[in-house]
């Protein structure tokens, strides 16, 4: 009967979130400035799929899996509220104005600044 139960929390502990291979394991996270003058909720994306909104300072976190290759880490200002990009709404990219991409292997990347001009 001990042994039973040693192995079930032995199973347990294997299975735990920190060994998930389908958790992600790596935070991706910055900041991201709104000088577009227009206001509403910021949200950042990657690749339209993985999202936050940055709080009201601008931070935002975003978490991703080993061997993620970000195409594309851009926000936009979400003017009118319904939680998705709409053509006129003010947007900018991580990069040099246009889309820059970068593998996340093995490590969280922070200090992903960048502006909605």
């Amino acid at each position: 009967m001990i042994v039973s139960a040693f192995i079930i929390a032995a199973l347990w502990l294997g299975c735990s979130d920190k060994n998930d291979i389908l958790a992600p394991d790596n935070v991706l996270s910055g900041t991201v400035s709104n000088n577009s003058g227009i206001t509403g909720s910021v949200i950042v994306e990657i690749q339209y799929n993985l999202r936050d909104v940055a709080d009201e300072n601008g931070r935002w976190a975003i978490s991703v899996h080993d061997d993620y290759y970000v195409d594309s880490l851009y926000a936009y200002v979400d003017a009118d509220g319904d939680d998705k990009y709409d053509q006129g709404e003010p947007y900018g990219y991580y990069g040099s104005g246009s889309a820059k991409g970068f593998l996340v292997k093995n490590m969280d990347v922070g200090n992903l600044n960048f502006t909605i001009p």
